[in-house]
Protein backbone atom coordinates (compact mmCIF):
# COMPACT_ATOMS: atom_id res chain seq x y z
CA UNK A 1 0.00 0.00 0.00
CA UNK A 2 1.18 3.61 -0.55
CA UNK A 3 1.09 4.19 3.22
CA UNK A 4 0.56 2.00 6.29
CA UNK A 5 0.70 1.98 10.09
CA UNK A 6 4.05 1.12 11.65
CA UNK A 7 4.73 -2.60 12.29
CA UNK A 8 2.65 -3.54 15.37
CA UNK A 9 0.56 -6.18 17.08
CA UNK A 10 -2.25 -6.50 19.69
CA UNK A 11 -4.21 -3.65 18.02
CA UNK A 12 -7.99 -3.34 17.64
CA UNK A 13 -9.61 -3.59 14.23
CA UNK A 14 -13.20 -3.45 12.93
CA UNK A 15 -14.92 -3.05 9.56
CA UNK A 16 -17.16 0.03 9.30
CA UNK A 17 -19.79 -1.17 6.81
CA UNK A 18 -21.50 2.23 6.64
CA UNK A 19 -18.34 3.92 5.25
CA UNK A 20 -16.68 0.84 3.69
CA UNK A 21 -13.42 1.25 5.59
CA UNK A 22 -11.52 -0.90 8.05
CA UNK A 23 -10.68 0.97 11.26
CA UNK A 24 -7.50 0.17 13.19
CA UNK A 25 -6.72 1.58 16.62
CA UNK A 26 -3.68 1.43 18.89
CA UNK A 27 -1.53 -1.63 19.39
CA UNK A 28 2.11 -2.02 20.35
CA UNK A 29 5.03 -1.15 18.08
CA UNK A 30 8.75 -0.60 18.72
CA UNK A 31 7.92 2.58 20.66
CA UNK A 32 5.35 0.89 22.94
CA UNK A 33 1.56 1.18 23.02
CA UNK A 34 0.05 3.95 20.91
CA UNK A 35 -3.32 5.57 20.30
CA UNK A 36 -3.24 6.10 16.55
CA UNK A 37 -6.41 5.74 14.48
CA UNK A 38 -6.00 4.46 10.91
CA UNK A 39 -8.49 3.61 8.17
CA UNK A 40 -8.01 1.29 5.19
CA UNK A 41 -10.19 1.98 2.15
CA UNK A 42 -9.13 -1.03 0.08
CA UNK A 43 -6.26 0.83 -1.56
CA UNK A 44 -4.24 2.52 1.15
CA UNK A 45 -4.10 3.31 4.86
CA UNK A 46 -4.87 6.85 6.05
CA UNK A 47 -4.13 8.08 9.55
CA UNK A 48 -7.07 9.98 11.06
CA UNK A 49 -6.25 12.95 13.28
CA UNK A 50 -9.02 12.92 15.90
CA UNK A 51 -9.58 15.63 18.51
CA UNK A 52 -10.27 13.04 21.22
CA UNK A 53 -8.79 9.58 21.55
CA UNK A 54 -8.57 6.68 24.01
CA UNK A 55 -5.27 6.40 25.86
CA UNK A 56 -2.53 4.30 24.21
CA UNK A 57 -3.36 0.62 24.60
CA UNK A 58 -3.29 -2.92 23.29
CA UNK A 59 -5.42 -6.08 23.65
CA UNK A 60 -8.70 -4.13 23.72
CA UNK A 61 -12.05 -5.27 22.36
CA UNK A 62 -13.24 -3.48 19.21
CA UNK A 63 -16.27 -4.03 16.94
CA UNK A 64 -18.50 -2.04 14.60
CA UNK A 65 -22.09 -1.48 15.77
CA UNK A 66 -24.00 -1.42 12.47
CA UNK A 67 -27.30 -0.37 14.05
CA UNK A 68 -25.73 2.82 15.42
CA UNK A 69 -22.92 3.31 12.87
CA UNK A 70 -20.27 3.46 15.57
CA UNK A 71 -17.05 1.57 16.20
CA UNK A 72 -17.09 0.44 19.84
CA UNK A 73 -13.90 0.03 21.88
CA UNK A 74 -13.69 -1.42 25.38
CA UNK A 75 -10.84 -2.02 27.81
CA UNK A 76 -7.30 -3.03 26.99
CA UNK A 77 -3.96 -2.46 28.65
CA UNK A 78 -0.64 -0.68 28.31
CA UNK A 79 2.07 -3.07 29.46
CA UNK A 80 4.64 -0.26 29.43
CA UNK A 81 2.81 1.73 32.12
CA UNK A 82 1.12 -1.31 33.73
CA UNK A 83 -2.27 0.33 33.04
CA UNK A 84 -5.46 -1.71 32.64
CA UNK A 85 -8.52 0.02 31.22
CA UNK A 86 -12.26 -0.41 31.72
CA UNK A 87 -13.43 2.51 29.59
CA UNK A 88 -15.84 2.49 26.66
CA UNK A 89 -15.33 4.63 23.55
CA UNK A 90 -17.31 5.17 20.34
CA UNK A 91 -15.84 6.31 17.01
CA UNK A 92 -18.08 7.87 14.34
CA UNK A 93 -15.49 8.26 11.58
CA UNK A 94 -14.43 11.73 12.68
CA UNK A 95 -13.75 11.59 16.40
CA UNK A 96 -13.72 9.33 19.45
CA UNK A 97 -16.22 9.96 22.27
CA UNK A 98 -15.84 8.39 25.71
CA UNK A 99 -19.08 6.92 27.02
CA UNK A 100 -19.70 6.73 30.76
CA UNK A 101 -22.15 3.84 31.20
CA UNK A 102 -24.04 3.46 34.48
CA UNK A 103 -22.90 -0.17 34.47
CA UNK A 104 -19.72 -1.48 32.93
CA UNK A 105 -17.34 -4.45 33.11
CA UNK A 106 -14.38 -3.93 35.41
CA UNK A 107 -11.06 -3.02 33.78
CA UNK A 108 -9.70 -5.96 31.76
CA UNK A 109 -8.03 -7.07 28.55
CA UNK A 110 -7.64 -10.24 26.40
CA UNK A 111 -11.36 -11.00 26.32
CA UNK A 112 -13.43 -11.54 23.18
CA UNK A 113 -15.80 -8.95 21.72
CA UNK A 114 -18.26 -9.51 18.87
CA UNK A 115 -21.22 -7.60 17.43
CA UNK A 116 -24.45 -9.58 17.19
CA UNK A 117 -26.12 -7.98 14.14
CA UNK A 118 -29.40 -9.87 14.58
CA UNK A 119 -29.89 -8.52 18.10
CA UNK A 120 -28.02 -5.21 17.70
CA UNK A 121 -25.82 -5.97 20.71
CA UNK A 122 -22.08 -5.89 21.33
CA UNK A 123 -21.05 -8.91 23.42
CA UNK A 124 -17.91 -9.04 25.58
CA UNK A 125 -16.78 -12.19 27.37
CA UNK A 126 -13.89 -13.09 29.66
CA UNK A 127 -10.66 -11.17 29.96
CA UNK A 128 -7.91 -10.69 32.52
CA UNK A 129 -8.02 -7.91 35.13
CA UNK A 130 -4.35 -8.10 36.08
CA UNK A 131 -5.04 -10.49 38.97
CA UNK A 132 -7.52 -13.06 37.76
CA UNK A 133 -9.33 -14.24 34.66
CA UNK A 134 -12.96 -13.13 34.45
CA UNK A 135 -15.84 -15.39 33.38
CA UNK A 136 -18.56 -12.76 32.93
CA UNK A 137 -20.60 -12.01 29.82
CA UNK A 138 -21.70 -8.44 29.08
CA UNK A 139 -23.83 -6.87 26.36
CA UNK A 140 -23.84 -3.26 25.16
CA UNK A 141 -26.34 -1.51 22.91
CA UNK A 142 -25.39 2.05 23.80
CA UNK A 143 -25.91 3.66 27.19
CA UNK A 144 -24.76 0.90 29.48
CA UNK A 145 -23.29 -2.58 29.70
CA UNK A 146 -25.64 -5.29 30.99
CA UNK A 147 -24.22 -8.39 32.65
CA UNK A 148 -25.85 -11.52 31.22
CA UNK A 149 -26.48 -14.58 33.33
CA UNK A 150 -25.39 -17.80 31.65
CA UNK A 151 -26.16 -20.05 34.60
CA UNK A 152 -22.48 -20.64 35.24
CA UNK A 153 -22.10 -22.37 31.88
CA UNK A 154 -19.06 -20.61 30.37
CA UNK A 155 -16.06 -21.60 28.24
CA UNK A 156 -13.08 -23.20 29.93
CA UNK A 157 -10.84 -20.56 28.36
CA UNK A 158 -11.35 -17.03 29.62
CA UNK A 159 -8.58 -15.24 27.72
CA UNK A 160 -6.82 -15.26 24.36
CA UNK A 161 -9.40 -17.30 22.49
CA UNK A 162 -10.46 -16.53 18.92
CA UNK A 163 -14.09 -15.74 18.15
CA UNK A 164 -16.45 -15.09 15.25
CA UNK A 165 -20.11 -14.18 14.84
CA UNK A 166 -22.40 -16.17 12.52
CA UNK A 167 -25.47 -14.11 11.47
CA UNK A 168 -27.15 -17.20 9.97
CA UNK A 169 -27.82 -18.72 13.40
CA UNK A 170 -27.13 -15.69 15.65
CA UNK A 171 -24.27 -17.37 17.51
CA UNK A 172 -20.84 -16.31 18.66
CA UNK A 173 -18.35 -19.17 18.43
CA UNK A 174 -15.10 -19.27 20.41
CA UNK A 175 -12.21 -21.66 19.99
CA UNK A 176 -9.15 -22.45 22.06
CA UNK A 177 -7.54 -19.89 24.33
CA UNK A 178 -6.19 -20.10 27.82
CA UNK A 179 -7.84 -20.96 31.15
CA UNK A 180 -5.85 -23.07 33.58
CA UNK A 181 -4.03 -24.37 30.50
CA UNK A 182 -4.23 -24.05 26.71
CA UNK A 183 -7.13 -26.00 25.22
CA UNK A 184 -9.03 -26.67 22.01
CA UNK A 185 -12.61 -26.30 23.26
CA UNK A 186 -15.33 -24.91 20.99
CA UNK A 187 -18.19 -22.93 22.57
CA UNK A 188 -21.20 -21.03 21.22
CA UNK A 189 -23.17 -18.17 22.74
CA UNK A 190 -26.70 -17.20 21.75
CA UNK A 191 -28.20 -14.25 23.61
CA UNK A 192 -31.86 -13.61 24.21
CA UNK A 193 -32.02 -9.81 24.59
CA UNK A 194 -32.50 -7.24 21.87
CA UNK A 195 -30.67 -3.95 21.61
CA UNK A 196 -33.40 -2.31 19.54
Amino acid sequence: TPSAPSPRFLYGMAYDSSRNVTVLFGGRDNSGANNETWEFDGITWNQVATFNSPAPREEMGMVFDASRNRTILFGGCDEGSASIYGDTWEYNGNDWTEVTPANSPTARFRGIMEYDSNRSRTVYFGGFDGTQQRNETFEYAGGQWDQISTGGNVPTSLTEMASAYNPNNSTITTFGGFGNSFNNDTWQFTGDTSGL
